[in-house]
C-alpha cells in the first residue's frame, strides 16, 4: 500500500510540474499575446493615421473636383460668349459690306451725273461758242 501511495504521490508530483509547466507555458504565452496586441493596436493606430490622412485626401480631391465643375462652366459660357461674339462679328461684317456695296454704287452714280454734267457742260459751251462766233463774224 505504501507503493501505492508513493506511485500515487510521484504521479500528482508529475501532474504537478506537468501543471506548473503548463502554466509557465500559459505565462509565456499571454506576454506573447501581449506583444502581439501590443503591436496590433501599434498598427490600428497607424491606419487610423492612415484613414485620417485618406480622408483629407478625399476632401482635397472632392474640393478639386468642385473648382474643376466651376472652371468648366466658367469655360463653356466663355465659349458661349465667343461665339456670339464672333455671330456679332459676322453680322458686322455683313453690314459693312451692304454699305460698302451701297456706296460703292452711290459713287458709281455720282460719276455718270459728273458725266452727263460734263457732257451737258461742254455742249452748252459749244452753243456759246457758236452764237459768240456767229455774231462776231
Amino acid at each position: 500500500m505504501i507503493e501505492a501511495i508513493t506511485t500515487l504521490g510521484q504521479s500528482i508530483d508529475r501532474r504537478l510540474v506537468s501543471l506548473e509547466s503548463g502554466q509557465h507555458s500559459l505565462r509565456e504565452g499571454q506576454v506573447a499575446l501581449e506583444g502581439r496586441m501590443d503591436r496590433l493596436e501599434g498598427r490600428m493606430d497607424g491606419l487610423e493615421g492612415r484613414m485620417g490622412l485618406l480622408e483629407g485626401r478625399m476632401d482635397n480631391l472632392e474640393q478639386g473636383q468642385k473648382a474643376l465643375e466651376q472652371g468648366q462652366k466658367a469655360l463653356e459660357q466663355g465659349q458661349k460668349a465667343l461665339e456670339q461674339g464672333q455671330q456679332s462679328l459676322f453680322a458686322s461684317q455683313k453690314t459693312l459690306q451692304d454699305r460698302q456695296t451701297s456706296l460703292e454704287a452711290g459713287q458709281r452714280s455720282i460719276v455718270q451725273v459728273m458725266n452727263e454734267n460734263h457732257a451737258e457742260l461742254n455742249r452748252k459751251i459749244e452753243q456759246i461758242m457758236t452764237i459768240l462766233a456767229t455774231k462776231l463774224a
